[in-house]
């Protein structure tokens, strides 16, 4: 490191005069303040100030919510009408609606969205902060018509009995009912998601098609509380593993009914056939697989050992045999062989939708 020993001598110890000067010298440090507009408190420290705001007046966006769920940004479809109670706008000075200038206040936009049928609404929400944006579709069909794609759903199929041909002639025979070609097209997803899953020649499309077609059923289905809509969707949430949701779905399917409560607690209400009702919608030959797996005799070892076969198939899903994996362990633990049980938990400990009722069995 380099040191300097130069030292300016300066004056050599002499005094400088100051010249005067013309402004006053100010002595003193200036704190500036912060005054908050919600209560006019005031502040000296600016780090105490932003605290103070975003603490006690916390910036809230301006928020819609819809059968107390929020709407996000993406656009809300509704298939039912709604009542006003239904919906709730907080932290909103004012809305526009469809890029219309005139200001509503939220009172007036309650209104306006209660009892809609159809219709699309592009809602931007403002108050003296923010402003965001949402849009929301209605598209109710009449009782009639639902009534009537029910009917002849019910009519057109039957369990084990599902064609492309008949898929169509269903399709053909419903289009007079133009207000519920959505709800139509739900079934029509559900129904091509089943002949995709069986890799029914008479449809081209890969396997994996039917998670797709069997979410997008659901996506609408879900909304209609329908025996039949909620049926089908009891059918969908089997096969995607939600069990409790099914089985809640379920109340007018028995056989989805017991096999959803009996992977989840090992209970059977109807451990014996279907009813009649079972036999108006069509299910996959694997699913069926699974409610017969779920009404065998726990000391009928020599049908559950075929069962426990096709663990090994190709043919079927992963998702599918971890439900077998399921019911095959609480049937064995049940007859007493522990070891059984333990080898067919062993591959699901790890899976989220599996691990309470695996700690369960």
């Amino acid at each position: 490191m380099a040191y300097t020993d130069y030292i300016d001598p300066g004056n050599s110890g002499g005094s400088v005069p100051t010249p005067d000067t013309q402004y006053p010298i100010k002595t003193g440090i200036v704190i500036p303040v912060f005054t908050c507009e919600e209560c006019k408190k005031t502040f000296n420290d600016k780090a105490e100030f932003d605290e103070h705001k975003y603490t006690i007046h916390p910036i809230k966006s301006p928020l819609i919510f819809i059968k107390d769920e929020q709407i996000g940004h993406t656009k809300k479809r509704f298939f039912e009408k709604l009542t006003p109670d239904d919906i709730k706008i907080d932290n909103c000075a004012y809305a526009l609606v469809n890029n219309d200038k005139n200001k509503v206040t939220p009172e007036k936009l309650i209104e306006l969205l209660a009892n809609k049928g159809t219709g699309f609404f592009k809602l931007e929400l403002v108050n003296k902060e923010y402003s965001r944006t949402y849009e929301i579709e209605f598209s109710v069909a009449n009782i009639f018509s639902l009534d009537g794609i029910d009917k002849a759903f019910t009519t057109h199929f039957r369990q084990d009995d599902l064609t492309l041909p008949k898929i169509n002639k269903f399709s053909n025979d419903i289009k007079s009912y133009k207000d519920g070609q959505e709800y139509v097209d739900a079934y029509l997803d559900y129904l091509y998601g089943v002949l995709a899953k069986e890799q029914n020649q008479d449809i081209v499309t890969s396997f994996s098609d039917y998670e797709v077609r069997f979410n997008k059923s659901y996506e609408v289905l879900r909304h209609y509380p329908r025996p039949l809509a909620r049926s089908v969707c009891a059918i969908i949430l089997l096969n995607i593993n939600l069990f409790e949701k099914s089985h809640i779905m379920a109340m007018h399917l028995p056989s989805i009914l017991n096999t959803s409560i009996f992977i989840q607690n090992g209970n059977l209400n109807n451990p014996i056939g279907q009813k009649a009702s079972d036999k108006l919608i069509p299910i996959d030959w694997i699913t069926e697989k699974i409610i017969k797996i779920s009404q065998v005799s726990p000391n009928n070892s020599e049908e559950l050992a075929e069962y426990e076969k096709w663990l090994k198939s190709e043919r079927i899903p992963a998702n599918d045999k971890d439900k077998m994996r399921v019911i095959l362990a609480r049937k064995y633990k049940r007859a007493g062989n522990e070891n059984k049980t333990r080898e067919l938990l062993k591959s699901l400990r790890n899976k989220p939708d599996f691990e309470l009722i695996v700690n369960n069995i």
